[in-house]
């Protein structure tokens, strides 16, 4: 498949189907993944196959998005099962993508180095100086889905997933996972919080804080 082209197609299908909410999960975010799967790439020195598994998986990931914000893995799979027959695909490239577009659901459960490298790629920013600046379009996407009400809240939720997540392959295990670390302090310093406490919060808190 020509990736390149099949690259423009989904730009298309962003521009023609833009939600002004989506200040996060748009072709921005969709384009930061498919370059920190590049680098991946690069480094694992996969496969040309794999390699393009991989970069079709992360120009799809979102798609769904537009059509079931709450289950957007799911309807991106479906996208990626009515599409890429009509690019060449074959049976065996559409279930390793669809493989990986399920394996960024949170919490994250890669299951093969090229999951892993979706994954890692689908929350780059996090270990990067882009941590701030992603963070508040996101902040304010899920302002608008109503899953969380002001800033003390968004911090409460995003130290919550900082907590609990933890990159997968070993370039962001060294590289990204120590800077998302610092980021995560900061935000419990902000508000002198424990990170036990953040974790033990029951069930009716966190939905009570979404």
């Amino acid at each position: 498949m020509d990736i390149t082209a099949f690259k423009k197609f989904i730009q298309k299908e962003f521009f023609s189907a833009k939600n002004h909410h989506l200040t996060y999960h748009g072709l921005e975010h969709t384009l930061e993944v498919l370059s920190a799967c590049d680098s991946h790439i690069k480094r694992s020195r996969v496969d040309e196959r794999t390699a393009n598994n991989i970069r079709t998986a992360a120009l799809l990931h979102d798609t769904g998005i537009f059509t079931d914000y709450f289950d957007h893995e799911r309807k991106s799979v479906e996208n990626a099962r009515a599409i890429l027959p009509h690019w060449g695909a074959s049976s065996d490239d559409i279930e390793d993508i669809s493989n990986m577009i399920m394996a960024t659901h949170i919490p994250q459960k890669p299951g093969n180095l090229p999951e892993m490298v979706l994954c890692d790629s689908d929350v780059d920013y996090l270990g990067t100086g882009k941590f701030y600046s992603n963070g508040n379009r996101l902040f304010q996407e899920l302002r608008h889905f109503g899953l969380v009400q002001n800033e003390e809240d968004w911090d409460r939720f995003q130290a919550r997933f900082l907590l609990k997540h933890t990159y997968h392959t070993p370039f962001a295990l060294r590289y990204r996972e120590p800077v998302k670390r610092r980021y995560l302090q900061e935000i419990l310093d902000k508000y002198g919080w424990v990170a036990q406490d953040i974790l033990s919060m029951t069930q009716d808190q966190k939905l009570k804080n979404r």
